[in-house]
């Protein structure tokens, strides 16, 4: 019964780790498309997103983009409304989490 246990641990384990690949793959899909886009329409994509209470994928894509398209993507939060969303935004960041699809959470095997 314990090799059981074991064996259904390991496959829980690796599902999860599947699952959660796949969701990295598509949230960095997502990221690809902002970068592509001008950054004034990625601003706009982003408000919806945290509008639609998805602050952690906001934080995801904004944390893998390349340092030079966060900086235009941050600089068309101009409106006094965005600034406050921002501020949400910003801390998050700065805590580290949550994990990009470029960074591997160091914690799992």
């Amino acid at each position: 019964m314990e090799d059981f246990d074991e064996r259904r641990l390991q496959f829980e384990m690796q599902q999860e780790n599947q699952r959660t690949g796949t969701q990295l793959d598509k949230l960095k899909e997502v990221q690809t498309i902002l970068e592509n886009m001008a950054p004034a329409e990625a601003k706009k994509q982003l408000l919806i997103k945290l509008d639609n209470k998805e602050l952690v994928d906001v934080v995801s894509i904004i944390r893998g983009m390349p340092s030079d398209e966060q900086k235009k993507v941050l600089a068309e939060f101009t409106l006094p409304e965005d600034h406050q969303k921002l501020a949400d935004v910003l801390p998050e960041i700065r805590r580290g989490q949550p994990q990009t699809a470029a960074e591997p959470d160091p914690k799992k095997p």
